[in-house]
């Protein structure tokens, strides 16, 4: 019963969020059929190449956060884990996005693991709200998102570190406190990768022939890439971070931005896919290295 009542409340928040998003496109009439007949190769493989680079970082910066764990493994490996359990947000749900990652990685910590995934949503839900803080207030609305971010992660060690000294044993199972500076740099780095995605955005509204700022784009995406994060009933943020968009850009004609919305979600659908072989050809390149450091006792599976 309580499946049945899960599956119809998801089905719901998706159809509503997809059906927001959808009504401009249709309603479109002339505009939409026009745009459809003239798209540009040019803007959509560019805003192809500039998600899929950003999407590339993400393994890289997850096995730094690893490594600051204490769990040492091949690169290929963290390329591996990460694109082929990101796909798994579709189907079977955004859970897999962590056990899939801990099936990849089964010599190291469940529990390190899983909190390595935490730390990377945490951190990129933070420079996704620093960059859409420049949809708000432009350049200074980035700058601003910094300055209040920065001491936000010194005094979160500062009450942290007493935490880890009374429980060491915590430590032991979640891996080392991260010092400030890690944070911050983590907190930078995801908001280059957002502003990536975001430059997707903003040559799809060029296409679409909307004028707006990259900031005012990229910014908007951003936020309703959080809220489409933060949505655990729909899969991947699908209809929720669409109606986002829509929504936070409903200054513009609604059916060139229903229609950007919508190419973002193929252009991400695509990338997922080209990433997905990524992590396959990564997971079987041959490394002689070590994938595990057994020395700090990390293997408690």
């Amino acid at each position: 019963m309580k499946r049945w009542i899960y599956g119809f409340v998801k089905i719901l928040v998706v159809g509503l969020g997809v059906g927001y998003a959808l009504h401009p496109l249709i309603t479109g009439g002339s505009f939409t059929s026009l745009s459809l007949r003239t798209l540009w190769s040019f803007h959509l493989l560019a805003a192809f190449f500039a998600y899929a680079l950003g999407v590339a970082l993400l393994p890289l910066i997850w096995w730094k956060i690893l490594n600051q764990l204490e769990i040492r493994i091949p690169l290929n490996r963290a390329y591996q884990a990460l694109l082929v359990a990101s796909i798994g947000r579709y189907i079977p749900g955004k859970v897999f996005h962590v056990v899939g990652r801990i099936s990849f990685l089964p010599d190291a910590s469940a529990a390190r693991v899983a909190w390595s995934v935490a730390l990377e949503s945490i951190f990129l839900l933070l420079g996704s709200c620093v960059l859409g803080a420049g949809y708000l207030w432009g350049a200074p609305g980035v700058v601003g998102g910094v300055l209040l971010v920065f001491p936000g992660l010194w005094v979160m060690e500062r009450l942290l570190a007493p935490i880890s000294r009374r429980w060491p044993g915590l430590e032991q199972k979640m891996g080392p406190l991260l010092p400030f500076h890690v944070s911050a740099l983590l907190v930078l780095a995801y908001t280059a990768v957002m502003g990536l995605i975001g430059l997707a955005t903003w040559i799809l509204t060029l296409k679409v022939g909307l004028t707006m700022p990259y900031l005012k784009a990229s910014g908007a995406f951003a936020l309703s890439f959080v809220a489409g994060y933060l949505a655990v009933l729909a899969p991947a943020g699908l209809g929720i971070r669409e109606s986002g968009l829509v929504w936070l850009l409903r200054g513009y004609p609604g059916a060139a931005v229903s229609l950007v919305a919508w190419l973002m979600r193929f252009t991400a659908l695509a990338v997922d896919l080209a990433m997905l072989g990524v992590g396959l050809l990564a997971g079987s390149v041959p490394n002689k290295t070590p994938q595990f450091d057994h020395t700090k006792g990390v293997n408690d599976v």
